[in-house]
């Protein structure tokens, strides 16, 4: 858990951890887990809504 840092957690009006703390608590956690525990992260962040926008690169096609 050396990827883990003291700071302040943002949580939503609900109640929930907001969606970028969630994904970077998860993503920390994957690092230092059993594969097996990794692979129900994994299905735990595909099933977790993300209120985040995905940016692409703008790609020109030549």
């Amino acid at each position: 858990m050396d990827g883990l840092h003291l700071q302040a957690l943002h949580w939503t009006d609900d109640g929930e951890l907001c969606s970028t703390d969630r994904c970077a608590l998860l993503t920390t956690l994957m690092a230092s887990s059993l594969p097996e525990v990794q692979m129900e992260l994994i299905a735990l962040m595909e099933r977790t809504p993300m209120d985040l926008e995905m940016l692409t690169p703008d790609v020109s096609v030549c």
